[in-house]
């Protein structure tokens, strides 16, 4: 293989998948992508033993091939370049040649790397294919950060896609608390529901371009999402996940707004003087039109005024950290509370969306 590539370009394609390269001890040969000519391109897969990615770069092609290079270290050689750099394979390694500079790599056999758990045609054959806009696919996977279980296997450690008719779920829980984000797509009787690791859409948001559309294609235990000169394939997290519909009321007995910038700095504040055994337990105390926010044994204690109040006055406690985390994902100025009670879920809505917090005794 001899190729002429464009350093630049190439260098924003590596930097998309590279977090998938790791080296794995189990097998560390995954650190290398397959470098695959075309014919004015080169393709580029990556994998790991939970997602894959290919993606194309333009290229001038000198001499056909394909071959194994380390992603990591190519990435760090290139990032040194400018303009347009040649890599070329000979004998047992890899050039990488720029001008008066020459850079060389070991190469790997590509038999040494393992079979793909990601077939192209197996997953096309799911028949499952639902076209959504990269902003939208962005926002749902933004929106849902941070709600997933912290634990590594289990349904609630993914976001669950679900697609009904035209509308498009993003869901995500731990238990503790609840995303639910709904966008839609033009894609006509379409049902479909599946988990997606968090581990992988944290790779995935890499890839997904910044406009235009995206198929999500489900088969099994995997599903695939391609883009304009891209593909990302990963493992489905096998279960079934909570009935979220149920646990959401329909209804509330009270509901008030506060500022969300001055809730923010009132929580600031409260994580600076908090201790550990306070188990990030936040009071609030709904008074008339003010609300009192207070830490535990009285640390900090801030009053914010109370708009749009609805129904009695009642106290309740949450955990700072998870209100912290619905605050960093609702848009607009306001963040609305709405409760049955005490002991009740507290709901924040957001447009058509809809984010929950578990209270605290």
């Amino acid at each position: 293989m001899h190729i002429k590539v464009n350093i630049p370009e190439i260098l924003e394609a590596l930097n998309k998948v590279k977090h998938i390269a790791k080296p794995d001890k189990v097998c560390p040969v995954l650190s290398n992508g397959i470098f695959e000519t075309l014919k004015d391109e080169i393709k580029i897969t990556v994998s790991n033993l939970i997602n894959g990615a290919v993606i194309r770069v333009p290229a001038q092609i000198m001499e056909p091939g394909k071959c194994l290079i380390e992603i990591e270290k190519l990435t760090a050689i290139l990032q040194t370049m400018s303009g347009d750099a040649f890599i070329e394979e000979k004998e047992n390694v890899v050039w990488i040649k720029k001008d008066k500079t020459k850079c060389k790599l070991p190469k790997t056999n590509l038999s040494e790397y393992p079979e793909t758990y990601f077939d192209d045609n197996k997953v096309r054959e799911g028949d499952l294919t639902v076209s959504i806009t990269a902003a939208s696919l962005r926002e749902g996977f933004i929106k849902t950060k941070g709600f997933t279980s912290d634990a590594e296997d289990g349904i609630i450690s993914g976001i669950n896609i679900e697609v009904s008719g035209n509308i498009v779920k993003f869901i995500a829980t731990d238990g503790n608390r609840l995303a639910y984000v709904i966008k839609t797509t033009e894609t006509p009787d379409i049902n479909l529901s599946a988990v997606i690791p968090a581990i992988s859409v944290a790779a995935l948001n890499q890839l997904i371009p910044a406009s235009g559309d995206v198929d999500l294609i489900v088969s099994g235990s995997y599903c695939m999402f391609d883009f304009c000169n891209s593909k990302f394939y990963t493992r489905v997290l096998e279960g079934t996940f909570p009935k979220v519909d149920q646990i959401i009321p329909k209804a509330f007995l009270t509901e008030f707004s506060v500022n969300k910038d001055e809730l923010k700095k009132v929580l600031n504040r409260i994580s600076v003087v908090e201790e550990k055994e306070d188990k990030c337990k936040v009071m609030f105390s709904l008074k008339g039109s003010l609300v009192t926010v207070e830490a535990c044994m009285y640390k900090s204690n801030d009053t914010l005024v109370a708009e749009d109040k609805n129904g009695d006055d009642i106290s309740f406690i949450l955990n700072r950290y998870y209100i912290q985390t619905v605050l960093n994902s609702i848009s607009g100025n306001l963040v609305k509370f709405c409760l049955n009670g005490a002991r009740s879920a507290v709901v924040f809505p957001d447009m058509e969306h809809r984010y929950l917090v578990m209270p605290m005794a």
